[in-house]
């Protein structure tokens, strides 16, 4: 069987599109209890909370597996008071059927070509951005030299009300 199809394919099943476009098991907005709870059991609370972007904490982590993929997922969330969830970030572990080059094609026949790139020569790393409209989707694939880090990060283009963020 061909990799890129069987890589594309398991991809697909671990980042599904939809009118909405939930990450797996959540929903944008949701609590960090709800987050939690809908996961089963495969999430937890962290025991102190970690700064992300500002205005943004991360409260819930856990692994996340789909076929031989296997991530560490962080769930962040917005609004100190509120905590609505407003990205999903997950960092590919170590696997050996599937490296960082195979998440970026995965990626790419699922959202086509990046709608942005950005290549650091003086950290190593490249940044490549994907606006997928029809599922309210902003993705973001984070690489370094030699695959040391490899992130993917889901976020809503516009938030439930419908305004852009």
């Amino acid at each position: 069987m061909n990799y890129r199809l069987v890589v594309g394919l398991l991809l697909a099943s671990a980042f599904p599109g939809g009118a909405w476009a939930d990450w797996q098991y959540t929903k944008w907005g949701m609590t960090p209890e709800e987050v939690v709870a809908a996961s089963d059991g495969k999430i937890k609370m962290l025991e102190k909370p970690r700064p992300a972007a500002p205005g943004e904490v991360a409260l819930v982590e856990g692994r996340y597996e789909s076929g031989d993929l296997k991530f560490s997922a962080t769930f962040v969330f917005r609004d100190a008071e509120k905590k609505s969830l407003t990205l999903v970030s997950l960092a590919l572990l170590d696997s050996e059927k599937l490296t960082c080059a195979g998440v970026h094609e995965a990626l790419f026949a699922k959202y086509g070509e990046p709608g942005h790139v950005i290549s650091d020569r003086s950290t190593f790393t490249r940044q490549l951005f994907w606006q997928d409209r029809p599922t309210n989707l902003s993705i973001e694939l984070f690489r370094t030299i030699k695959d040391i880090l490899c992130l993917v990060s889901y976020r809503p283009l516009t938030t439930i009300n419908n305004r852009g963020l």
